[in-house]
């Protein structure tokens, strides 16, 4: 799990600003943690034993199951789903290293910004 590169992903998300940020910026990042939430919910994050855990990772099931943003999805509704799925993967990814440690990455925890998981 690449721990460091998710986290500055998500943070770079979590930075935009719907009034500077461009549709392909936001589309761009949308892909990208498309596939850390696909990747992070097929990990054994202790769903089964967690009730937290298993609403996160139902959370982005559905975020993952609805229509990820096009070029014809209004821009703020992009901007929000691209929150929405950076958020998801925070909370999944801080999941994820408290059950596996750094170990396996080598690399620090992500920074709380306040949610929880």
């Amino acid at each position: 799990m690449d721990v460091e590169t998710i986290s500055e992903i998500t943070a770079e998300v979590l930075a935009l600003h719907l009034s500077t940020s461009t549709r392909e910026d936001i589309l761009a990042h949308a892909a990208a943690v498309h596939g850390f939430l696909n990747l992070l919910v097929r990990e054994d994050l202790g769903a089964d034993g967690d009730p937290t855990v298993r609403e996160t990772v139902v959370r982005a099931y559905a975020l993952l199951a609805a229509k990820a943003p096009t070029r014809e999805t209004p821009c703020f509704s992009a901007y929000a789903h691209v929150r929405e799925a950076a958020d998801l993967a925070r909370r999944l990814l801080r999941i994820w290293v408290g059950r596996h440690g750094t170990a396996r990455g080598g690399h620090p925890p992500v920074p709380t910004s306040g949610e929880h998981p």
